[in-house]
């Protein structure tokens, strides 16, 4: 049911949906309905974030892809000491 909540198109639907939640496990499963309406602010955080597409900077990451060719200095054998 927590993933109904994620799945709401906007905050306010998210907020209803985690209300909904909470009704469903308050009699069935209290222990639950505790820790869930305690931690309400943190699940619910990702509400405070703007929604849509991501600007493409944050998102890009810059090529990190070893050159190939010969190791290292300190990684060919025959630079390591004699054990």
């Amino acid at each position: 049911m927590l993933h109904s909540v994620y799945d709401q198109p906007d905050a306010d639907a998210v907020q209803a949906q985690f209300d909904r939640l909470l009704d469903y496990v308050e009699e069935k499963l209290p222990a639950v309905f505790t820790h869930l309406d305690a931690a309400r602010e943190d699940i619910l955080a990702f509400t405070k974030y703007p929604q849509g597409p991501l600007d493409p900077d944050l998102v890009q990451q810059p090529h990190r892809a070893t050159p190939q060719g010969d190791p290292a200095t300190h990684r060919r054998r025959r630079h390591l000491p004699d054990p």
